[in-house]
C-alpha cells in the first residue's frame, strides 16, 4: 500500500471550457477520480464500504488554483490521506508540471451508514502504520456562510438531471461545481481563476429538485447558494479571485 497515490493526466479536450484551459470541474474531477482508486487500493472503496452498508460522504472541499493547465499540457496529481479527526476524514491533493504546483486541495470526508442515513463514529479505517508526516496544504477552517441569504441576487433556477445523479442516488459533489458554474457568463468565469473555490455541502438533492441559485458579490469575492424548496440551504460556494484572467 502507498501512502501517496499519483498520476500522470493529459489535458483532453473533454476536460478543457472555452478558454482551452482545464475547467475548475475537470480540476475536482481530476481529485476525485485519484482519492477513490486510492481508497480502492487501501480496501476502502465504495464496494468494501457497501459491505459494511457505509459510503463516503463529501462534507467540505477547497481548491487553490495558481494555474488552470492548458489543452494537451501533462501533470502529476497526487492524493494522501490523513487520519479521522472525530467522524471527519480529511484527504489531500496537488496538481504539478516540473516541480510547479498548479493546484492543491483538501476535502473533508464522512462515512454514512445507507440504512440508517447517520454518520459512522469511531471508525478507524486506515492503518495506523500507513499514515505518514506530510505536509497538509489547504488546511486552515473552512469559511463559515452565513445562512441569511436576504442580500443575494438570483441567477435563476437549476433542476437536478439523470447526469447529475452518483452511485449515492444524489447529486454528485462535482456536478454542483458543473452546475454553478453552468450558471455564470463565459466572461465572468474567466476572471475567476487563479484563485480559490470552497464547497460546501449540506443536504442532498436529487434528480427532477429544483433549487434556487443565489449569488452574493463583494470586491474579489463572489458566494453561491443552492436553496431548495423548502428554503432550506443544500449547498454553499465561495470563489476568491485574483481577479486576473487566464
Amino acid at each position: 500500500m502507498q501512502y501517496i497515490k499519483e498520476r500522470e493526466r493529459t489535458v483532453l479536450p473533454s476536460m478543457c471550457d472555452h478558454t482551452a484551459g482545464m475547467s475548475i470541474a475537470a480540476v475536482l474531477n481530476e481529485y476525485m477520480d485519484i482519492a477513490t482508486l486510492h481508497a480502492e487500493e487501501l480496501g476502502v472503496g465504495a464496494d468494501a464500504l457497501a459491505r459494511d452498508s457505509m459510503f463516503w460522504l463529501t462534507v467540505k472541499t477547497r481548491v487553490k488554483v495558481s494555474r488552470l493547465p492548458r489543452l494537451l499540457e501533462t501533470v502529476t496529481v497526487r492524493t494522501w490521506p490523513e487520519h479521522r479527526n472525530g467522524t471527519r476524514y480529511n484527504r489531500y491533493y496537488s496538481m504539478e508540471k516540473a516541480g510547479e504546483i498548479l493546484s492543491k486541495g483538501m476535502t473533508e470526508w464522512s462515512v454514512i451508514n445507507t440504512s440508517t442515513g447517520r454518520l459512522v463514529k469511531d471508525l478507524a479505517l486506515y492503518p495506523e502504520h500507513m499514515i505518514e508526516d506530510h505536509p497538509a496544504p489547504c488546511s486552515e477552517p473552512f469559511e463559515k456562510f452565513s445562512k441569511d441569504v436576504s442580500d443575494t441576487e438570483s441567477l435563476g433556477e437549476y433542476t437536478v438531471r439523470s447526469t447529475d445523479i452518483d452511485l449515492g442516488g444524489h447529486m454528485n459533489n462535482v456536478a454542483y461545481c458543473r452546475a454553478l458554474m453552468s450558471m455564470l457568463t463565459s466572461k465572468e468565469a474567466e476572471t475567476l481563476f487563479p484563485g480559490t473555490i470552497e464547497l460546501q455541502y449540506r443536504s442532498s438533492i436529487y434528480e427532477g429538485d429544483t433549487v434556487r441559485v443565489l449569488k452574493r458579490s463583494s470586491d474579489s469575492k463572489k458566494e453561491f447558494y443552492f436553496v431548495k424548496e423548502d428554503g432550506s440551504v443544500s449547498f454553499h460556494a465561495l470563489i476568491t479571485s485574483a481577479g486576473e484572467k487566464r
